[in-house]
Parts: C-alpha cells; sequence; structure tokens
C-alpha cells in the first residue's frame, strides 16, 4: 500500500523526538548527522516504541551496508510482525543513493510501498548522507521517508544537558564548569557522556570542579590549541613545544593540529577588532559564528593582551606555515610557534 508524500522536515531532530514522546513512528527514516549520541537514544527510543519486550528476535532485524542488495531488503521487508503490531528494520551504511542503475528501480518500488507493519531505518554514520536528488529514485524515496540530521548541539543546551547529566548521576557542576568541559571535549555529547560518567566517579564531593575536570579529562586538539596560543602570547617557547609535543604524540595529523592553531589564532585577531570597535563577546560569538560562548569570552580575554598588529602578523605567519605544510613535517609547526613567540614587539604594555 502506498503512503501520502511527506512533507520534508529539514532534517528536524525536534520533529522526530516529538512523534516519538507521541507514540508515532514513520515507515521510513534516514538518520545522519554529527552526534551518534542522539541518533543510537532515537533508535533505543524505536526499539522501544515498536518492539515489545523478549519479541526483538522475531522482529528487530538488522542489515549491513556491504551485505544490503535489494533482495535481501525485499525479503526483510517482507517478514510479518510476531506478537506484535510492526518490525523495525536497520540498515547501517548501505549508500542506498548510489545504487546501480539496475537496482535503482526495484528500490524505488519496494521503498515507496512499504507495508503499514515496517519502520524502516537507514543508518549514515561511515558513510555520508549524500542524496542525488537529480536522479528519479532518489527524490521519490525521500518525498515517502522522514530525514533526520542529528546535529551538535548548540551551547546553551548542551550545558542544561551536562547539569541534568551530572544530577543524574548524584553531581553538582555549575554552569560555568559545564560548559567549559563542553569546550574541552569538542562538544560532542558521545564524549561528554563518558567524560560526565568518570567525572562522577573521580569526584570525592558532592560538586565537580574545573580542577577536576583539568585532571579527567583529555581535551580536543582545538581545546589544546587554547592552551598553545596562551602559551604564545606569553612568549614562553618551552611551554608551547612541550604542549606541541603532547599533542602530536597522540598521532595527530601536522595539518589538523595547524588548523586548530590557525583557527584559535584567527578568532584572536576577530576579538581583538571586536574590541576596537567597542563590542563584547555575545557580538564576537554571533557575527564570527563562534561554536561555544566559553571561546569567544576566551579569545576577548587573550585578546586583550595583544594588539591588532600582532594579531593580523600571527593570522600571516599561521597562513606561511600552512602553505610550507605541503613540503613540510612536524618542524614547520615547531618553527610556527617559535616565530610566534618572537613576534612580540607590537604587544600592548
Amino acid at each position: 500500500m502506498a503512503y501520502p508524500k511527506k512533507k520534508q522536515t529539514d532534517g528536524s531532530y525536534r520533529v522526530l523526538s516529538d512523534d516519538l514522546k507521541a507514540g508515532r513512528a514513520e515507515r521510513l527514516y534516514f538518520f545522519y548527522g554529527e552526534e551518534p549520541y542522539l541518533m543510537e537514544r532515537s533508535l533505543e527510543q524505536l526499539r522501544s516504541l515498536l518492539i515489545p519486550e523478549g519479541a526483538g528476535a522475531f522482529n528487530h532485524h538488522r542489515l549491513e551496508g556491504k551485505n544490503v542488495t535489494p533482495a535481501l531488503l525485499s525479503d526483510t521487508v517482507d517478514l510479518l510482525p510476531v506478537f506484535s503490531e510492526r518490525t523495525l528494520i536497520e540498515v547501517r551504511d548501505c549508500d542506498l543513493f548510489r545504487a546501480p542503475e539496475a537496482d535503482r528501480a526495484v528500490l524505488q518500488q519496494l521503498l515507496t510501498d512499504l507495508p503499514e507493519y515496517v519502520c524502516l531505518v537507514f543508518i549514515f554514520d561511515t558513510v555520508p548522507y549524500a542524496p542525488d536528488t537529480r536522479l528519479k529514485m532518489v527524490k521519490a524515496v525521500l518525498a515517502c521517508g522522514q530525514a533526520v540530521d542529528f546535529p551538535l548541539q548548540e551551547s546553551g543546551r548542551l550545558v542544561r544537558w551536562i547539569v541534568r547529566h551530572a544530577a543524574d548521576e548524584g553531581k553538582e557542576i555549575s554552569r560555568a564548569d559545564a560548559e567549559y568541559l563542553s569546550f574541552l571535549t569538542g562538544g560532542q555529547m558521545t564524549a561528554l557522556n563518558t567524560e560526565i560518567a568518570k567525572l562522577c566517579s573521580y569526584c570525592s564531593g558532592k560538586t565537580v570542579t574545573r580542577a577536576d575536570i583539568d585532571v579527567c579529562v583529555t581535551p580536543t586538539v582545538e581545546a589544546q590549541s587554547y592552551r598553545l596560543a596562551d602559551a604564545v602570547i606569553a612568549g614562553d617557547r618551552r611551554q608551547a613545544v612541550s604542549l606541541l609535543s603532547d599533542i602530536l604524540q597522540l598521532q595527530v595529523p601536522v595539518h589538523y593540529v595547524l588548523s586548530a592553531l590557525s583557527g584559535t589564532i584567527r578568532n584572536l585577531l576577530y576579538a581583538r577588532l571586536a574590541i576596537d570597535a567597542g563590542k563584547n563577546a555575545a557580538w564576537l560569538e554571533s557575527e564570527f559564528h563562534i561554536a561555544r560562548s566559553f571561546q569567544a569570552t576566551r579569545a576577548m580575554d587573550s585578546a586583550r593582551r595583544l594588539t591588532t598588529e600582532r594579531c593580523r602578523n600571527m593570522v600571516l605567519l599561521c597562513s606561511e606555515a600552512a602553505l610550507d605544510a605541503n613540503n613540510g613535517g612536524e618542524e614547520v609547526l615547531t618553527d610556527l610557534l617559535i616565530s610566534l613567540c618572537c613576534d612580540r614587539k607590537a604587544d600592548l604594555l
């Protein structure tokens, strides 16, 4: 039985969340995005909603991308539910939208005419979600399904989640320290979930402190780039090189470290320009699309110790290093840090 075309929701996670809370589930979903924690949680909610306890072996089917063929998918769809009204089919990393031309007509017929008892979820994890809407099959399939984007959460929402999550573990954490924790982990809920559990186990008191976070949490390269920038601003070459060595021991590619440091230095220039224009951290965050409030505030604090001229010089040095990185290795980063530390003639007194 064909079902009516769905109005696309622009990958709305909120719409899916509201539907699941109301006990509703569509027949066809496409899950993708940068936040796997939310994706897996939504899948758990779908399982709880559709699969009665003890009936999973009959009504819950998982297919892996490399092994999925139109015939296998069709056979799985045809499996009737047992002791339940619906079946749940999870298909992980199947590059549906790049199916061979010979399979497209079969897939279009199958996916646009799913039985009412089926809930079929295509999960794009290692395979990118990149539908080519010029193809007839792709347009038809997307029109019948709900594409759900699971994005990284904005700072305020993430901070509230951290505070609640810590409370569930019997601990308290201030909003400022929750934002700091979010910054250190890159704002990914998957990483945060692990780090919060680790913090709550380590913390002997009722409150998780900034000191606890610094001891327990391994910062991302982006977060470490701010520490590098602090060392650079202070002209502390020894500390800068030591921090760089710690990062490179984690086998982080040179170009990735250079990109993170360049982004941090660029934010310092933006912050200095904001200060010159009489603007605040909130304006900086909005105008230059800085991901986290903590980053904007920290950039403003650091930029007050610098002149606009030095900030521009630092950005130029990073740009030159980026060009040199194509022909060099770790020494490019070391040379850049030394140059950044020495370039202090334009600093504020």
